[in-house]
């Protein structure tokens, strides 16, 4: 974190740059750092008594927000006071997910499971007494208008449900679609509300047993293959996650990419970033002082999400399956798509993108879906001239093309969160790779610094957009 002096304005903005920047890359152990970094210094007694209110508020406000971020490296107590009194600054951090910084808490710090238990137990308790304020207007239970506090809230589900209800995620689905409390707020609120109860319905299965674990964990079976723990099932890890592996590490000499670190003009213009989606700059130091050692851990972690998230991605058969029709029926699944967008369908979105790949729709869909392209062509604008714009568009199997529609898609019409944007990117640089489309596979890469899968950056020099 940059040196300041604390007392005015320019320093506020320039650290909550800093944070926005760790935000948009969900670095957990750099914002771990601000955090600690900025709540020592404010507890120096001769730099607090010369802020201001103002100015020591929104100090506290920028560490709350880090501690969030860095939720698996803060203890029980920590957490239990995040989630208990500051449940509603998570609405605050794009792309925020309470439930997966749980879920990283427990699989690091937690190897028993009946502490697991325990833990998820206080946090439910927590929820269930937190007479916080979640939205604005009172709701009614029954007769009574109360207090829109997450108790009441989840009180309301309860009163419809039962305790029990929370187990399955039918019910919740009904509820956002019937109850009159929640349809009389508006998407901003709903979303707060729905997060609850996940968050809650997350942590409802309590047992000593792996029926008991929300979260993954990867194990090996006992002819040593490797497996993982889903919702208390044992899963095999599929060929494909481990072939993928198999073929980044071939093609980067055994390790994954760390990322480039400057930008390398040929010519006088110097080279711009295209696309901009949540940052992935790091400093050159870092990268040089990575020891491998620490390389091997970040490749295992690497791995491990990824594990994770091909696992997860299996909840989506059942939608690519009722694709199928549409297979000699391109039209029939553009539309479609275009559907699930005004319904802000996200399974069936990512559904849709994936068949599109696998049946080499890709190129027909940039084409034909024209409000699409219009936005897209809109976004691209913001950086680039119209005669580069022309291009981008006429070179629409372009590995770049390709790679700024994706992250469009991705970003801006389904908001995915930066890690989940460059799992899924990974995902589809193996259906391109499995179908003769190779040229594509370097869309995204392993950076080793932010321990994530990351879209590789799109540069426009001289005239041209080409991979960084």
């Amino acid at each position: 974190m940059t040196e300041y002096t604390f007392n005015d304005q320019e320093t506020i903005d320039a650290l909550q740059n800093d944070l926005n920047l760790i935000i948009r890359e969900d670095n957990a152990p750099e914002a771990y750092l601000f955090a600690k970094k900025l709540e020592s210094l404010l507890e120096d007694s001769n730099l607090s008594s010369d802020l201001s209110n103002k100015h020591l508020w929104k100090y506290k406000k920028m560490i709350k927000q880090a501690k969030f971020v860095s939720l698996y490296k803060q203890d029980e107590e920590e957490i239990l006071d995040l989630i208990n009194n500051h449940f509603n600054d998570i609405f605050n951090i794009k792309f925020y997910d309470i439930s997966d910084k749980i879920d990283d808490f427990l699989s690091i710090n937690k190897f028993i499971i009946k502490e697991r238990d325990e833990f998820k137990e206080k946090l439910r308790k927590s929820l269930l007494d937190n007479k916080k304020k979640i939205t604005k207007e009172e709701i009614k239970i029954g007769e009574e208008k109360v207090f829109s506090s997450i108790s009441n809230w989840l009180r309301d589900f309860r009163d419809s449900f039962t305790e029990e209800g929370f187990k399955d995620s039918l019910n919740i689905t009904k509820y956002i679609s019937e109850n009159k409390n929640f349809l009389a707020l508006n998407k901003k609120e709903q979303k707060k509300v729905k997060t609850l109860f996940n968050l809650y319905a997350h942590l409802k299965i309590l047992s000593s047993s792996p029926e008991g674990i929300e979260e993954h964990i990867s194990i090996e079976t006992e002819d040593g293959e490797p497996a993982i723990i889903v919702n208390g099932r044992i899963e095999k890890i599929p060929q494909a996650v481990i072939d993928i592996f198999n073929e980044v590490q071939r093609k980067t000499g055994g390790k994954l990419y760390h990322p480039p670190q400057k930008e390398i003009s040929s010519g006088n213009q110097p080279a711009k970033k295209v696309f901009t989606p949540p940052e992935t700059e790091v400093d050159d130091k870092k990268v040089k002082n990575i020891s491998p050692k620490r390389d091997q851990k970040a490749i295992n972690r690497l791995l491990e999400s990824y594990k994770k998230f091909e696992m997860d991605l299996i909840s989506l058969n059942a939608n690519l399956k009722s694709l199928e029709k549409y297979k000699n029926n391109p039209d029939g699944i553009l539309n479609k798509f275009n559907q699930d967008l005004k319904v802000e369908n996200r399974d069936n979105l990512l559904a849709d993108i994936i068949f599109i790949c696998e049946n080499k729709l890709l190129d027909k869909f940039f084409r034909d879906s024209k409000e699409l392209l219009n936005e897209f062509k809109k976004d691209l604008r913001v950086k680039l001239s119209e005669d580069i714009i022309n291009n981008i568009i006429e070179k629409s199997t372009s590995p770049e093309t390709v790679s700024l529609y994706l992250q469009f898609l991705l970003f801006k019409k389904l908001n995915l969160s930066p890690k989940n944007s460059g799992l899924f990117g990974m995902h589809l640089a193996n259906i391109f790779k499995k179908i003769g489309q190779e040229k594509y596979f370097p869309i995204v890469y392993g950076d080793l610094n932010l321990e994530r899968f990351v879209w590789r950056e799109v540069i426009e020099e001289n005239g041209l957009v080409k991979f960084k």
